[in-house]
């Protein structure tokens, strides 16, 4: 209660006693003194049990306003794609990637409609600090990143108020996310990156995530080292978490990226064919000796197995095999099958067969490459 109006009950109650007062009535004076006294006291609880309904109609009100403004509410969310700065290398036990983003969520709350006219603006903008403390104040779909390794970096937002009541939030941010890769196909792989966006507060009763269609997309310009970004899709779907017994709306954009093989091509692939072919230059070299040709074989046996080390100290701890694994193990077999030759050449002439030790080099040098160029072959159609 105003203590303008507080004044005046007074006054009416105090002027009501002092016409009620005669002359020499000094009792009844006293009388209406304690009354007035008792009435102002009345007046003093009244006036405090009002300001406390009134604080607790501001509370109610500030409540209503952070709950949902419709069960559910639907948000629409798009998701674009900046660029991405990493890709963890193969060799990370625990894969992760680093992309920049850009997002924007849409809902309605009929309870901030206003009257363009009265406010004076067709449109209220927050930017900077005036978003915080306004998420602070006002309901908001409360969006994270749930596969994110660290929390996302904000580097800016801001927000838009329309006069029908809908928020447009719009966001750019730096992002650690957390990959499932599969590098049966390394280093010919292509790889979905997902980031799963969810309500860390409301479950699906009440928010409900879909996809923003026309803010859905990728840079084209952008180019990541090692990799290319080939599409971004985006899908909807529930799931229950431990937190809740009911599921939440997830929105699941997928970055589909294909690695450009060429420095494992030039690095480890077309040495290791190198190698292989250098094998093959005894089944030219007929009449020499055993020795002098088991020598060049295994040089180049162990050069593989060179080779191997490095491409193991690349991968992580994997239980299946890559395909540039199953090239490495090819090598090793056609290298082996070519100490094999050499051994059979070997008893030929011991046992003093000159045409068939000739006529084994001869079919070496066709069948070998044959093989391998089929095994090859093989092995990338499964691969793939």
């Amino acid at each position: 209660m105003a203590r303008p109006l507080r004044l005046a009950l007074l006054g009416i109650l105090v002027a009501a006693g002092g016409a009620r007062a005669q002359p020499g009535d000094v009792e009844a004076s006293a009388s209406d003194a304690v009354a007035s006294d008792a009435v102002a006291s009345d007046v003093d609880a009244l006036e405090g049990e009002v300001h406390l309904t009134a604080h607790l109609w501001e509370e109610l009100e500030e409540l209503a306003l952070r709950q949902p403004p419709g069960s559910p509410t639907e948000v629409e969310l798009g998701v674009y794609l900046i660029g991405i700065s990493r890709i963890s290398p193969p060799s990370e036990s625990f894969p992760s990637f680093e992309a920049e983003l850009f997002l924007e969520a849409r809902w309605r709350d009929p309870r901030l409609a206003f009257d363009p006219d009265e406010a004076g603006m067709r449109v209220k903008v927050f930017q900077g600090q005036q978003v915080a403390t306004l998420l602070e104040e006002l309901w908001w779909p409360a969006l994270q990143i749930e596969n994110e390794e660290d929390s996302r970096h904000i580097e800016s937002r801001d927000v838009r108020i329309r006069p029908d009541g809908t928020v447009e939030y719009e966001e750019r941010s730096l992002a650690k996310i957390h990959a499932e890769v599969d590098l049966r196909r390394f280093p010919f792989d292509t790889q979905a990156l997902d980031i799963v966006f969810a309500s860390f507060s409301w479950d699906a009763r009440h928010v409900r995530l879909v996809p923003l269609e026309a803010r859905v997309g990728w840079n084209e310009e952008h180019h990541t080292l090692e990799w290319n970004v080939r599409d971004l899709r985006v899908e909807v779907r529930e799931r229950r978490e431990a937190r809740s017994e009911h599921p939440f709306s997830e929105l699941v954009a997928v970055i589909t990226v294909e690695r450009d093989p060429g420095f494992y091509l030039w690095k480890l692939v077309v040495p290791l064919l190198l190698i292989t072919m250098l094998a093959w230059t005894t089944f030219w070299m007929s009449g020499e000796a055993t020795s002098a040709r088991m020598q060049r074989t295994f040089i180049a046996v162990l050069s593989v197995v060179a080779f191997h080390k490095v491409i193991a100290d690349n991968l992580p701890r994997i239980s299946y095999l890559t395909f540039l694994d199953g090239v490495v193990y090819l090598v090793f077999a056609i290298t082996a099958a070519v100490i094999i030759q050499i051994i059979l050449v070997h008893r030929a002439e011991r046992a003093g067969q000159p045409e068939r030790s000739e006529r084994l080099d001869r079919t070496a040098r066709w069948l070998f490459p044959l093989i391998f160029t089929l095994a090859l072959v093989t092995l990338w159609v499964v691969a793939h």
